[in-house]
């Protein structure tokens, strides 16, 4: 994902609430209308489906563009981490804000304690995208790891984060910090901190390839007594919330082990929207003697609406007969359209459904959507961020998982091999 979509996709999750003061002239008030005003015309830059090159590069320019205008003379030295934390979707974008707070996070690492280590990991989300640019990355994310007070900070509920940006390192470099990862890992696992306990799915993702699965399954089950004995103690609700949907991603298929080269979670559907010749369905069990790709997404999704244009060529491609593509949404309270203003469904399912297909209609999908009684960040499917496509054989067994709809050619590879065996 380029780095323009990477901050399309932060705005698109930023919450107004956690808005700080940039400088003591400006109120909190106008720092969040500043702040949404950025979150609102950069959704116009992601109305374009599928970007050429050089589109990109003219939508990063805007982003960057934008993004300094609304900074304007912000003074970085002044800023406190916690502002640097609520203002990074802009300081990230605007390269000029990016490499000021990028050398000042550099100085802070040095330090060895806890601030080093989280000045260290705060340093992670100024990274820019690119293949040429992931030597730095790792190098940066390694660091991290390697910090002398990584544990400690840890402990007192800093770096969390770090496990997404791990994620991109490649296996040998984390194979070589087996015992370093573990001993992290495990100090999160035990934390009382919610929001650190909450990335530990995030963890236990990041390390799938390094750890084996009993060493998972022992973080995991101290994670689990942890995010359980925080969540009944905590007053927040919405630490409630984001503990309970966490523990329900630990305790998934998924997390457990038992995703891939098992059969599929057993999924409910609400609605079904049948795709072009398709015989109508209303269960998975319906579809058995099928490879069936299941492409988890939502209205409000830049990503997954940018793919469209790949899906609708792989329906093209491929037989009903012997391939179903069910674009997997939930109940979200909304729909969001590039060609009509966002519907408000909050409480009235019906509404949404009809308002979805509208979408559908205007966005020419050809391929099955269905509506999940479950939620589309489904915890079986171990499924933290969309779009993610998992691919079922024709017997029903989860073959593939986490992958993009972007990634057609290893998509229609693996479709092509599930075809060719026999049922």
């Amino acid at each position: 994902m380029t780095s323009s979509l990477r901050i399309a996709a932060l705005l698109l999750s930023l919450s107004a609430s956690t808005l700080v003061v940039a400088a003591p002239e400006m109120t909190a008030t106008e720092m969040r209308e500043k702040v949404q005003s950025f979150y609102q015309q950069s959704r116009e830059f992601l109305t374009k489906e599928n970007p050429t090159p050089d589109e990109l590069a003219a939508m990063r320019t805007k982003y960057e563009e934008l993004a300094a205008k609304i900074l304007g003379n912000v003074d970085v030295a002044t800023l406190t981490r916690a502002e640097r934390l609520g203002l990074q979707p802009l300081l990230a974008t605007s390269p000029k804000h990016r490499d000021m707070v990028r050398a000042i996070l550099v100085e802070e690492s040095k330090q060895s304690n806890a601030a080093g280590f989280a000045a260290a990991v705060d340093s992670l989300g100024y990274l820019e995208g690119g293949p040429e640019a992931q030597p730095i990355a790792t190098k940066l994310v390694l660091a991290a790891v390697d910090h002398p007070a990584a544990i400690e900070g840890i402990r007192g509920g800093e770096g969390g984060n770090l496990f997404w940006y791990i994620q991109s390192v490649p296996a040998d470099a984390l194979a070589a910090r087996k015992e370093r990862l573990t001993a992290i890992a495990l100090a999160l696992a035990e934390s009382k901190s919610p929001e650190i306990l909450g990335m530990t799915p995030t963890v236990l993702t990041s390390l799938a390839t390094v750890l084996s699965r009993p060493e998972l399954d022992a973080i995991r089950s101290t994670a689990t007594k942890s995010m359980q004995a925080a969540a009944d103690a905590t007053t927040s609700e919405d630490e409630k919330r984001w503990l309970t949907r966490s523990l329900k991603l630990m305790n998934g298929a998924a997390m457990r082990g038992e995703l891939l080269d098992h059969p599929v979670p057993a999924m409910t559907f609400r609605k079904v929207y049948p795709g072009e010749n398709v015989t109508p369905w209303t269960s998975l069990a319906d579809l058995k003697g099928k490879v069936v790709v299941l492409d988890f997404w939502a209205t409000w999704c830049g990503p997954c609406v940018g793919s469209f244009p790949q899906v609708k060529e792989l329906r093209a491609k491929l037989d009903p007969k012997d391939v179903e593509i069910v674009g997997v949404t939930s109940i979200q309270g909304f729909v969001m359209s590039a060609a009509h203003e966002r519907v408000d469904c909050k409480g009235d399912p019906a509404k949404e459904e009809a308002a979805l297909a509208t979408f559908l209609k205007d966005s020419g999908v050809t391929w099955t959507v269905a509506i999940s009684n479950e939620d589309v960040f489904n915890p079986d499917f171990g499924i933290q961020g969309i779009p993610f496509v998992a691919i079922v054989d024709r017997n029903g067994v989860v073959r593939r998982a986490n992958l993009h709809p972007s990634n057609h050619e290893e998509i229609e590879k693996v479709i092509a091999e599930l075809v060719a065996e026999k049922k």
